[in-house]
């Protein structure tokens, strides 16, 4: 017995004393969507395993799903799952899960979460009304990507900040701003733009009163009718609200009226303007209670 002792005591006083066998899957990793090399990006930490007793074994695992038919594991975005570094082959967002077990079969945890984002832009007209020496502020349908956010409009022409997501301009003659947003991580958006359309007396001086629309009834309740001179040129209606953002276009085909319901606005005071095909306004006004 005393001899067996001695020899677990010899043998164990040659093993190499390591600490606790750790996982590490790095940082999270943030993607620009369709624009990041993405040869040049791997996940898991340097070291991603430290510790235990190597040479040591990894396992990459997770799953995303994109509808209930269709579910991607981490082997369909990863170059190699069963190595300490492996490449994206993919852009997506998910949590990809790590195992790392030693050569003795101690094993630990570790993830890191991978985002993908890039920028969306919905499809409405922005464009604002003012008459001139009248003062608007500029907006974007710009989304995604990763805040903060750097904002540049261009032209620099009677524009307060062009470095603000909302900057107030007074142009004397209509022009189109454009807007690029870069986010944090230096993804870059596509290019917007905001139409400021300057009228040299204001809509409502420049036309007279028997070429205003008629709205019956108005405040709209539930429903009106929208009529206007009768010109089969009308090409369509515009409704826009109070700042001058464009809410809804209709197009008219010649109609001299169309039938428009509350729901379709929602409450609040909206500036209703008809266009000809030689972009001739007819201008009127409607509350929606």
């Amino acid at each position: 017995m005393k001899k067996l002792l001695l020899l677990l005591f010899v043998f164990a006083s040659d093993m190499p004393v390591m600490g606790q066998l750790v996982a590490n899957g790095g940082p999270d990793v943030r993607l620009c969507s369709g624009i990041t090399n993405l040869d040049s990006v791997t996940i898991g930490a340097l070291p991603t395993a430290s510790g235990g007793y190597p040479p040591y074994r990894y396992i990459w695992y997770g799953s995303n799903t994109i509808n209930p038919n269709n579910t991607y594991h981490a082997s369909y975005y990863l170059s190699d799952t069963t190595i300490a570094n492996p490449k994206l082959k993919g852009y997506v967002t998910m949590k990809f899960n790590l195992i790392v077990i030693d050569s003795l079969g101690n094993f630990a945890t570790g993830f890191t979460n991978v985002q993908s984002r890039g920028f969306a832009m919905n499809l409405s007209v922005k464009q604002r009304y003012i008459k001139i020496k009248d003062t608007t502020f500029l907006y974007t349908s710009l989304g995604g990507g990763f805040p903060p956010y750097k904002y540049y409009w261009t032209p620099n022409y009677n524009i307060s900040n062009q470095n603000s997501e909302n900057p107030l301009v007074w142009p004397d003659t209509s022009t189109r701003y454009y807007l690029t947003i870069i986010d944090d991580i230096g993804c870059v958006s596509q290019r917007d733009f905001v139409d400021v359309h300057v009228f040299p007396t204001g809509l409502t001086k420049s036309i007279p009163d028997h070429n205003k629309i008629t709205i019956i009834p108005n405040p709209i309740i539930d429903k009106s009718t929208i009529k206007f001179k009768d010109n089969t040129t009308i090409q369509k209606l515009q409704i826009l609200d109070v700042f001058g953002r464009l809410v809804y276009t209709i197009i008219l085909n010649g109609n001299s009226k169309i039938e428009i319901e509350k729901d379709l606005l929602g409450v609040g005071v909206f500036n209703i303007i008809a266009i000809d095909e030689d972009n001739y306004y007819q201008v009127g006004k409607v509350v929606v209670r």
